[in-house]
C-alpha cells in the first residue's frame, strides 16, 4: 500500500510519532494555541456502542462524546477533557469500572495498563470479542452505505502478539512510544505486540540514553524501524526522522546515536529522512531484502510495507483463490507500493500495470521483479489519480489505497474501464464502505468480503473485497 504522500512513510498504525496529538502540546510562543485551555471533569457514565474509530460513547453536557478503554454496556467512572474555545472537542477515558463487561480482561502490558501507551487501544478486551467487534463495525458501515453485506470471516493469528515488523520509536527521556494523544514519550523496554528484535532495540536505546549517547529529544525525533531479512535471521532497517525532516549530517548531537546504531550486528542500515522528504543513506544500503512467505522483496528505507508479515501470505492466497487470471489477461495494481501484490499478479497474468507515487518504492519493485525473473510488468511512478490514462483494457484491477481511500478520479477511471474483476484491499472500513458504494451503484456485485486481523489489540483491521462486473453498465 502506498503512503498518502511521498515522504510520509510512517506506518498507518505505527507506534509512536504518528499518533494524533492532544491540542495541549506546547506550541510556539505567541501562537493562538498557547491561549487555549483544557477543562477537566470526572463523572459516572453508562457506555454506548462502539464508533468506527473503535471507542465507546457516553452522554455528557448534552452531547455524545467518545470514551476510550471502555466496552459497550459498562458502567464506569471517566475522566473528561474539554478544550475550551474549540467547539465539540470533548473526550473521555475510563478510569474505573463499576459494572464490567464479561468481555473485559486485565491488560497484559504494563505500559498500556499503567502508563496510557498510545500504541494499543483494545488490550482490555478478550481477543475473540475484539474480532467480533471488528466484524460488526465493518458490517454496520457497509449497511449504512446501502450495501447489505457483512464480512464472512476474519482471519487471525493463533497468537495475537509479537506480530509487528515495524514501529516508530519516539526519542525523549529515553526511547519508546507516546502517551495516548500526547507528545510525551513513555520509555519502553519490551513491547508485547512488536517483533522481539524491536523490543531488543528499545531496551538498548533506553540504556544508551542513561549512558548519555543521545540527549533528551523531547519527542521531536524518532527512529522508524523495520524488521527485514529472513524469518530465521532478522535484521533491522532504520531511518532517523524528526519534526520537519532531519538533516542528520548537520545534527551533531545525533551522530553518537547514529554511529552506535550502525555498529550493532543486527542493524543492516541507518538512513535519515531529509527535510526534502527524501530518505538518504547514512550507513549501509538504502534497500534491504525482506521475505514474505519465503519470497524475497526489495524494501527501500522509508517506504511503506505491511507490518504483519505472518498474515500477509494468507491475504495473498485468498486473492489468488478468489480471482481468475491467465496468460491472455491484463491486471493493474494501483497504489502498488513496493510491489507486494504486483509480483503475485504477474505470475498469473500476461501483463500487469503497477502504479505508485513513491519513486523509491517503484525502483525497489523493479528490482524485485528482476529477482523473480518477471518481465511482464510495466511500472509507473505517478500519483494514481494522474496515471489513469495509462491504463489499458483490464481484466482485473486491484487497489490498496491509503486510509483516505480512493481518489474519485481513480474510482471513475476503473468503473469506465469496466474490468470484470475488482479487488479492494483496505485498511480503513469507513472509506472502504464509501468507495464500494460507488462500485455497487455502477453495477458491480460484491461477491466476497473478508477481514484479516493484521492489528490485534487495536481497532484497525484489513479488509478484502472482491467484486465482479454485473450486467449494469458504468454510470454516465
Amino acid at each position: 500500500m502506498s503512503d498518502e504522500a511521498v515522504g510520509d512513510s510512517l506506518d498507518r498504525t505505527a507506534l509512536g510519532p504518528d499518533m494524533p496529538q492532544e491540542p495541549d502540546v506546547p506550541a510556539p510562543r505567541g501562537s493562538r494555541r498557547r491561549r487555549e485551555r483544557m477543562v477537566y471533569a470526572e463523572a459516572e457514565r453508562a457506555l454506548g456502542a462502539f464508533t468506527p474509530a473503535g471507542v465507546t460513547t457516553a452522554r455528557y453536557s448534552e452531547q455524545t462524546i467518545p470514551v476510550e478503554k471502555g466496552i459497550p454496556g459498562e458502567c464506569v467512572h471517566v475522566a473528561i477533557t474539554t478544550l475550551k474555545g474549540r467547539k465539540g472537542w470533548t473526550r473521555a477515558t475510563v478510569t474505573d469500572v463499576i459494572t464490567a463487561s464479561s468481555q473485559r480482561i486485565e491488560p497484559p502490558c504494563p505500559y498500556f495498563r499503567d502508563h496510557d501507551c498510545g500504541g494499543c487501544e483494545w488490550q482490555h478486551m478478550a481477543d475473540a470479542y475484539q474480532r467480533d467487534t471488528k466484524m460488526q463495525i465493518v458490517g454496520e458501515l457497509l449497511g449504512d452505505a446501502g450495501i447489505n453485506r457483512s464480512p464472512e470471516i476474519i482471519y487471525a493469528l493463533d497468537e495475537p502478539w509479537r506480530y509487528r515488523h515495524s514501529a516508530a520509536i519516539a526519542l525523549g527521556k529515553g526511547a519508546g512510544f507516546r502517551r495516548r494523544r500526547r507528545q510525551s514519550v513513555i520509555p519502553i523496554t519490551n513491547c508485547p505486540i512488536s517483533h522481539p528484535a524491536i523490543s531488543g532495540l528499545l531496551a538498548m536505546l533506553n540504556d544508551w540514553y542513561m549512558d548519555g549517547v543521545y540527549p533528551d529529544l523531547r519527542g521531536k525525533a524518532w527512529i522508524e524501524v523495520k524488521v527485514v531479512g529472513a524469518t530465521d535471521a532478522p535484521r533491522l532497517q532504520l531511518v532517523i526522522g524528526g519534526i520537519g525532516g532531519m538533516d542528520l549530517p548537520n545534527r551533531p548531537e545525533l551522530h553518537p546515536l547514529a554511529d552506535t546504531l550502525a555498529a550493532l550486528p543486527a542493524v543492516i542500515s541507518v538512513a535519515y529522512k531529509h527535510p526534502s522528504g527524501e530518505t538518504r543513506p547514512n550507513y549501509g544500503p538504502v534497500t534491504s531484502i525482506v521475505e514474505v512467505g519465503g519470497s524475497p522483496f526489495v524494501l527501500p528505507a522509508g517506504s511503506f510495507f505491511q507490518t504483519n508479515l505472518a498474515l500477509v501470505p494468507r491475504l495473498i492466497a485468498r486473492i489468488a483463490s478468489l480471482t481468475t487470471l491467465g496468460p491472455n489477461d491484463t491486471a493493474a495494481d494501483i497504489y502498488c507500493g513496493a510491489g507486494l501484490f504486483t509480483m503475485f499478479l504477474a505470475r498469473r497474468a500476461g501483463r500487469v500495470i503497477a502504479i505508485e507515487v513513491d519513486p523509491a518504492a517503484i525502483a525497489a519493485a523493479r528490482e524485485t521483479a528482476r529477482l523473480w525473473d518477471l518481465t511482464n510488468i510495466e511500472f509507473f511512478a505517478k500519483p494514481a489519480e494522474k496515471a489513469m490514462d495509462l491504463l489499458p483494457a483490464l481484466d482485473l484491477a486491484l487497489v490498496d489505497p491509503p486510509r483516505s481511500g480512493l481518489d474519485p478520479r481513480v474510482t471513475d477511471a476503473i468503473i469506465a474501464k469496466r474490468p470484470r474483476q475488482f479487488v479492494y484491499v483496505s485498511c480503513n472500513p469507513v472509506t472502504l464502505a464509501r468507495d464500494l458504494q460507488s462500485f455497487v451503484g455502477a453495477g458491480y456485485v460484491l461477491q466476497n468480503l473478508e477481514l484479516f486481523d493484521f492489528f490485534p489489540q487495536t481497532s484497525h483491521v484489513e479488509s478484502l473485497a472482491y467484486l465482479t462486473a454485473g450486467d449494469k453498465g458504468p454510470v454516465a
